[in-house]
């Protein structure tokens, strides 16, 4: 049983063809276009990147191997250096960690060449800014602006919202990284919003369930943000959970929710009672679906 799916919402379409135009870049013009994608946790950010990074499989042949898309997730609590390591190693350097920072950019530009990289994506990029400080954050802009003027590579950066905070304190940097885009999560604020996510659902229904249980219908949709608050990555967690519960049993029941939601999600102050034993019209009262309904309720 899969564990995920992605489904290709158009938040996602248009992060890929973000990704696509940033990669595309260096052959319309002299300088790369960079590219900052950013949200939340569970909106789909590293998903996307893998996403992208498939469609340009690693190959070898008898020179060695071909990467055109080095996608690497920086460590929590990283430095520059611990950056350039975790780099180097995806790049299968014999000795990653070794030489001073100088020594490792120099052999790592000299892998991007070697390994024919088009295109570095740089997955939790807020790492690099856990300590925030001046010196830190202008540490970082020097490093990614000469890492750019060394390569010529265009570069995406996932990360959190604070990511944003390294393009903010350099110029010539934000100038550079003037495409961003910020992943959300599913909303029932407008109609608009509300047709988008019921297309998810339909999405996640036919791709994970051998039968159609309604999960698109009103307040199946209520529920499910009610417990999820719209976000992509708790929704196919709770469905997961709910098929598990339901193996062997035929197709979801109303039940298999109730036992998922307890066992992955849990209460908050948000969720005061399981939204899968709990009317529709208490649910409604509930301060944060009061406030995401909106308009549209």
């Amino acid at each position: 049983m899969a564990n995920e799916v992605f489904i290709h919402h158009t938040q996602i379409k248009q992060a890929l063809r973000r990704i696509e135009m940033c990669h595309r870049s260096p052959s319309i013009s002299r300088e790369p276009q960079g590219l900052l994608l950013s949200g939340l946790a569970g909106v789909g950010k590293s998903m996307t990147a893998e996403c992208y990074r498939d469609r340009y499989p690693t190959e070898r042949n008898m020179e060695g191997q071909i990467m055109p898309v080095l996608l690497s997730s920086i460590p929590a609590d990283a430095t520059v250096k611990g950056v350039q390591t975790s780099l180097l190693r995806s790049l299968n350097d014999r000795k990653p960690e070794q030489g001073t920072k100088e020594a490792q950019a120099s052999r790592l530009f000299k892998l991007f060449l070697e390994c024919q990289v088009t295109l570095l994506i740089l997955d939790e990029f807020q790492h690099l800014i856990s300590r925030k400080n001046a010196r830190v954050l202008q540490d970082i802009a020097d490093w990614l602006k000469n890492l750019i003027n060394a390569t010529g590579l265009p570069v995406v950066l996932m990360g959190m919202p604070e990511s944003r905070e390294v393009l903010d304190h350099d110029k010539q940097l934000r100038r550079r990284f003037s495409s961003i885009q910020e992943l959300y999560p599913f909303s029932m604020r407008d109609k608009d919003a509300v047709l988008e996510y019921r297309r998810f659902m339909r999405g996640i229904e036919k791709r994970l369930l051998s039968h159609p249980i309604g999960l698109s219908e009103r307040d199946m949709l209520i529920r499910m943000h009610a417990a999820t608050e719209g976000f992509p990555s708790e929704i196919s967690k709770l469905i997961n959970a709910a098929r598990l519960a339901a193996e062997g049993n035929g197709p979801l029941r109303t039940g298999d929710f109730v036992e998922a939601f307890e066992l992955v999600i849990g209460y908050s102050h948000e969720r005061p009672r399981n939204p899968f034993d709990t009317s529709i019209a208490a649910i409604r009262k509930w301060p944060g679906v009061r406030r995401e309904l909106g308009d549209v309720a």
